[in-house]
């Protein structure tokens, strides 16, 4: 019993089942071991045989021979040593951030993450006003289906709206039958309402967990080629500089809102009374409207101009905002530079297109467009885990080589044929889509381990007797 009753003197329940370094599992409440049952699950200590363990909130690190030499012989609490998990935020790297002893997270980053709390930025009027209608359609929702079920029906709409425009739009360039439009707009609607949903069912069903910020998060970057591909569709911009501009404002800004709440833990949803919702929903009706619309005399030379000219304006307003927001939360030179230099490598991805040859670039407009895409998806995505795991991100990131690579060697390679740099570009996208894959896999493996849940079901919970 004085075990017992140290533990609660200093207890803080935890929320989280987690793994010990010995592999025992324990409950919420209560820490098994074998045929050994130690104490209550605490915030300052959870012990398992003579394995160390080591989590949040007071991030205590105790070994059961500590534990059991200060009841057994009245030692002081002074003998148990505290430790911090590591912040790697304000480690400034140029390269290689620190290695994972497995997957990408390491066992600090990993701890970061089982006790990240998400806090979102303000909410609109529209957001408001809607809110209602999306709990009424959560409660519609099965008890037991996954939120991250709901995260990734919400992206399939916009996976099948991007590859049937595919289809009929190879190039962004020529006029698509209205029925396409009407489908792109109801896609973009049922992605962005189930979008909505997912935190809902959650809370609901009691299943919220950290890796459904990530997940959603994840999926919504993913998402942004399906969103600029339905803006193209009916704007046919693909052979023009401003489809260019439009994607790297686009996918820029949302890795700067990211990179925003890596240093400030705040994801910002909305500048005013204009967000993230108008936005979604806004363009969902301009693609319903224009499939009634004649796009060929509407969308004219100078049209696209304004159109391509008035977006990027409109994400530079936005990407500057956030750059003062985090300027203003670090208070010396040399961490803005250190924040300031991590925009560096989704920034040069984003130009690459404008390196490219026109003649180049026009011949492969989509597979360009996805090697882009997928490129930034990918460091955008890595931000997005380093935020919660508070691990440090590299200044330049080594998975943009490859498509820095590719249009150097398509701008100074006399020599490579169409064929040749079709599939080139062909080559690259897939490269970059599997190693998306693997990346987020990984990730996501570590966290279900260390949560002990499942990324698209309700683990339940065994009832005692």
């Amino acid at each position: 019993m004085r075990v017992f009753r140290l533990a609660l003197d200093r207890c803080h329940i935890v929320f989280y089942p987690l793994r010990g370094v010995d592999g025992a599992r324990w409950d919420r409440n209560i820490v098994s071991a074998g045929s050994h049952l130690l104490l209550l699950s605490c915030g300052s200590a959870v012990v398992s045989n003579n394995s160390l363990l080591s989590f949040a909130t007071d991030m205590v690190t105790v070994s059961a021979d500590d534990l059991l030499h200060e009841v057994t012989t009245g030692g002081s609490s002074s003998d148990v040593k505290h430790k911090q998990p590591i912040d790697g935020r304000d480690q400034h790297v140029w390269l290689f951030e620190p290695p994972a002893s497995q997957g990408v997270l390491t066992q600090d980053g990993l701890t970061q993450i089982v006790f990240h709390k998400y806090h979102a930025g303000t909410y609109t009027m529209l957001d408001n006003f809607l809110n209602p209608y999306w709990t009424y359609l959560t409660e519609c929702l099965p008890m037991n289906m996954a939120p991250n079920l709901v995260t990734a029906l919400g992206g399939m709409h916009c996976v099948v709206a991007y590859f049937i425009t595919w289809i009929y739009l190879p190039s962004f360039d020529t006029l698509a039958p209205n029925w396409l439009l009407l489908l792109n707009g109801y896609c973009t609607i049922a992605y962005y309402t189930f979008d909505c949903m997912d935190g809902k069912q959650a809370r609901r069903t009691g299943s919220s967990s950290p890796l459904g910020q990530l997940f959603d998060h994840g999926m919504d970057c993913f998402c942004l080629l399906a969103h600029l591909s339905t803006a193209h569709t009916w704007a046919m911009g693909g052979n023009t500089p401003w489809f260019w501009a439009s994607q790297a404002a686009l996918q820029f800004s949302f890795f700067v809102a990211q990179w925003e709440e890596y240093y400030t833990g705040i994801l910002p949803h909305a500048n005013g009374q204009f967000g993230v919702t108008e936005v979604n929903y806004g363009q969902a009706l301009l693609s319903v409207i224009n499939a009634f619309v004649d796009r060929k005399v509407v969308y004219t030379a100078a049209s696209l101009a304004a159109i391509g000219t008035a977006w990027p304006a409109m994400m530079t307003y936005l990407i500057f905002a956030s750059i003062f927001r985090v300027c203003s939360v670090i208070g010396n030179t040399k961490g803005r530079f250190s924040a300031l230099s991590k925009l560096t490598s989704p920034l040069i991805v984003s130009i690459v297109p404008f390196y490219i040859p026109s003649v180049a670039r026009e011949r492969e407009v989509r597979f360009i467009h996805l090697t882009i895409g997928l490129a930034l998806c990918l460091v955008t995505i890595k931000i997005i885990v380093f935020s919660m795991a508070k691990q440090s991100y590299a200044v330049i990131q080594g998975d943009i080589l490859p498509c820095l690579l590719a249009a150097a060697w398509v701008r100074h390679d006399v020599r490579l044929t169409e064929a040749g740099s079709h599939l080139l570009w062909q080559v690259l996208s897939v490269w970059y889509f599997c190693r998306m894959l693997y990346w987020t896999n990984s990730f996501i493996q570590q966290v279900c381990e260390r949560l002990d849940i499942n990324l698209f079901t309700i683990k339940l919970t065994k009832k005692k007797d």
